[in-house]
C-alpha cells in the first residue's frame, strides 16, 4: 500500500472526491471497499462516510453496535463522535404523509434514551429537514439531540401529508415554544429555516421569537410568514447575516400594510446600512414595502432573486439593485415598465453594477425588442465583462415588431468571453445575410465551451441554415454552439445545430461558393451540394427517424 494512504488528510479528500462524485449508492460502495483495506482506513472512511447521515442509518448502527451486551453502548461511542449532520427526512420521498416513518422516528428516540452519555452525538452540527408530523415525534427527537456544537436548524410543516385536524396549529406552536426554550440556550447555532404551516398569528409570533433569540444567525429563511414592522426590526438585529429567505403567507393573509410616515422614514434613511454584510436576499411575493426596505439598506449584495406575483416596476427595482454596484454578480427577477422602451433611469442603473456574471428577467412588454437596441446591447457587452448568462422571458403579443437585427449578438461575442447562455426574445434575420458576412472581425471568445443560444427567429421562411450557421460560427469560432427557439419551425434549428457540428472551414468554404454563385434563390427546402462540403440530405438506407447527422459531406458533386 502507498504511503499515501496513511496520511489522514488525503483520504479524507479521497473520500470526499467520492462523495462529490457519484450517486449516493455507488458512494456507499466505495466507501465499504475502502474501509476493508486497512484498519487505518476503516477507520478513516467511517469518519467521513459517517458524517452525514439519516435516521434508518443511524437506528440499524445503533442496533449492531449494541448487540453485543458486554460493550454495550461503547462501540457506538466512536461512531457518535463522527455523527455532524443528520438528515430526518432524508430516507424517504415525502409525497404523501407515512404513518410508519413515525414509529422509524420513535425508535430510534427509545434507542437514544437509554444511551447512558449526553449528548447522544456530541459532535452534531446540523438537524436537517425535521418535519412536524402528527405526533411531533421528530421535534421530540430534535430536542434530544440539541447540543452545544449545533449550528444548523430546519424545521417543516408536513401540512401537505396529513389533515392535521382542529387545534393543531396550538399545538404545534406550543410544541415548538417548548422546543426551543431549549435551543435559545446554543450560541452556535448560526443558520435557521422554518417553514411552518398554516400562516397564523400563533406561529407568526414562535418565529419572531425565534429570530430574536439568535443574533449571531448568518441565514435565515422563513416562509408562510407575515411580514410586520417587528420582524423588520428584528433582522435589523442581525449584523451578521449573509442569506436571507422571505416566503410571505397566501393570499388571503398578504402582507401588513406599512403607514405613511414610515414610509416617510424609510426615504430620510435610504442610506443606512442595516444589513453590513447580506450577500444573497430571496423573496417570493408581491412587490412590498418591505422588499424596499430591506433593499435599500443592502450594499453588499451579490445574488438577488425576486419570484413576484405582479411584477415590480423596474424603475423602483433598479436604482435599488445599484446600491450593491460593487458587489452584484446575479439577479434573477420579475420586472415590468410603462411604455415600449426600458427607462433610461433604469438601463443606467443596471449597467453601472460592472461585475453582472447572470442577468434573467421575466417582463411584460408591448415592445420589448426596444430593450435591445444595437447601442443598449454594446454598452452591456461593455460594462459586464464577466458576463455568463443573460436571460430574457419577455411577454409580449408581437415580438416580431420592430425587434432588434441579428447584428445584436456581436457585441456579446466581442466583449463576454465566459458567456455560455444568451436568451435575446426576436432576434432577427434579414433576407440575405451577405452583406453582413462581409464584416468577419476578430473576437475575443473562450475556446472549447458550451454556448447555448435562445429566442432567435427568421425574419422569413426563404433564408437558407447555412447562412444562419456561418454568421454564428463566425462571431463565435472556438465555442460548441447549441440552439433553441420557441418557434414552431424546430427542423429549421435541428438544421442549424447539424451544420454547427462541422469544422468551420467548411461552413466558409460553403459558403465561398454560395456567394460566387450570387447566393439567392436559396430556399429552405433547396440542396445545394457544392464538392467536399457539407449537404442535407440522410444517409443511404438511414431510416426517417435516425438520429444521425442529416448533414454528410458530399464527395462527389
Amino acid at each position: 500500500m502507498h504511503r499515501a494512504w496513511l496520511v489522514d488528510d488525503i483520504v479524507e479528500i479521497i473520500v470526499e472526491a467520492l462523495y462529490k462524485r457519484h450517486y449516493k449508492c455507488i458512494y456507499d460502495e466505495d466507501c465499504v471497499a475502502l474501509m476493508r483495506v486497512s484498519k487505518n482506513l476503516f477507520w478513516l472512511t467511517a469518519k467521513s462516510f459517517w458524517r452525514k447521515t439519516t435516521v434508518s442509518r443511524l437506528l440499524h448502527l445503533i442496533s449492531v453496535c449494541t448487540e453485543d451486551e458486554e460493550q454495550g453502548w461503547s462501540r457506538f461511542e466512536k461512531y457518535a463522535s463522527f455523527v455532524q449532520v443528520l438528515d430526518i427526512e432524508g430516507d424517504r420521498e415525502r409525497s404523501e404523509y407515512d404513518p410508519l416513518w413515525d414509529i422509524t422516528v420513535n425508535k430510534l428516540y427509545r434507542k437514544l434514551e437509554t444511551c447512558p452519555w449526553e449528548p447522544k452525538l456530541p459532535f452534531l452540527g446540523a438537524l436537517q429537514n425535521v418535519y412536524t408530523s402528527a405526533k411531533f415525534g421528530q421535534l421530540d427527537l430534535a430536542e434530544m439531540l440539541a447540543c452545544s456544537t449545533l449550528q444548523e436548524v430546519s424545521i417543516w410543516s408536513a401540512w401537505w401529508e396529513f389533515d392535521p385536524g382542529p387545534g393543531h396549529v396550538d399545538a404545534l406552536a406550543a410544541r415548538l415554544a417548548d422546543l426551543w426554550h431549549g435551543l435559545r440556550q446554543i450560541s452556535s447555532i448560526t443558520t435557521l429555516k422554518l417553514c411552518l404551516y398554516p400562516c397564523s398569528e400563533e406561529l407568526d409570533r414562535f418565529r419572531l421569537d425565534a429570530v430574536s433569540s439568535f443574533t449571531g444567525l448568518r441565514s435565515l429563511q422563513l416562509s408562510w410568514l407575515t411580514v410586520t414592522w417587528d420582524l423588520l426590526t428584528s433582522l435589523a438585529q442581525l449584523p451578521e447575516l449573509q442569506h436571507l429567505d422571505l416566503l410571505p403567507g397566501s393570499e388571503d393573509v398578504g402582507l401588513e400594510p406599512f403607514l405613511e410616515p414610515f414610509l416617510e422614514h424609510l426615504q430620510a434613511q435610504r442610506h443606512d446600512n442595516t444589513f453590513p454584510q447580506l450577500t444573497s436576499f430571496h423573496w417570493t411575493g408581491e412587490w412590498s414595502d418591505a422588499v424596499q426596505w430591506i433593499l435599500s439598506r443592502s450594499f453588499t449584495l451579490e445574488r438577488v432573486r425576486l419570484n413576484l406575483g405582479p411584477p415590480s416596476d423596474i424603475s423602483h427595482l433598479a436604482p435599488l439593485l445599484e446600491l450593491s454596484r460593487e458587489t452584484l454578480k446575479y439577479v434573477d427577477a420579475d420586472a415590468t415598465w410603462n411604455g415600449q422602451a426600458l427607462p433610461n433611469e433604469a438601463f443606467t442603473s443596471l449597467i453601472r453594477c460592472e461585475k453582472i456574471q447572470s442577468l434573467s428577467l421575466r417582463c411584460d412588454a408591448d415592445a420589448s425588442s426596444q430593450f435591445f437596441s444595437d447601442t443598449q446591447a454594446r454598452a452591456m457587452a461593455q460594462s459586464w465583462p464577466s458576463l455568463q448568462c443573460l436571460d430574457l422571458q419577455i411577454v409580449s403579443e408581437d415580438l416580431a415588431d420592430g425587434a432588434p437585427g441579428i447584428d445584436v449578438l456581436r457585441p456579446f461575442a466581442a466583449s463576454c468571453p465566459y458567456i455560455h447562455t444568451l436568451n435575446i426574445p426576436a432576434v432577427l434575420f434579414p433576407d440575405n445575410l451577405f452583406p453582413v458576412l462581409e464584416n468577419r472581425p476578430t473576437l475575443n471568445c473562450r475556446r472549447g465551451a458550451q454556448l447555448r443560444i435562445e429566442g432567435l427567429r427568421p425574419l422569413n421562411t426563404n433564408i437558407h441554415p447555412i447562412r444562419v450557421a456561418l454568421y454564428l460560427a463566425q462571431l463565435w469560432p472556438d465555442r460548441h454552439l447549441h440552439l433553441t427557439s420557441t418557434a414552431l419551425d424546430y427542423e429549421f434549428w435541428d438544421e442549424i445545430n447539424g451544420l454547427l457540428e462541422f469544422p468551420r472551414e467548411d461552413l466558409t468554404a460553403y459558403y465561398d461558393e454560395l456567394r460566387a454563385s450570387g447566393g439567392h434563390g436559396m430556399s429552405f427546402d433547396e440542396d445545394v451540394p457544392v464538392r467536399g462540403k457539407p449537404t442535407r440530405g440522410r444517409e443511404c438506407g438511414s431510416s426517417p427517424d435516425n438520429n444521425e447527422k442529416r448533414f454528410m459531406l458530399a464527395e462527389n458533386y
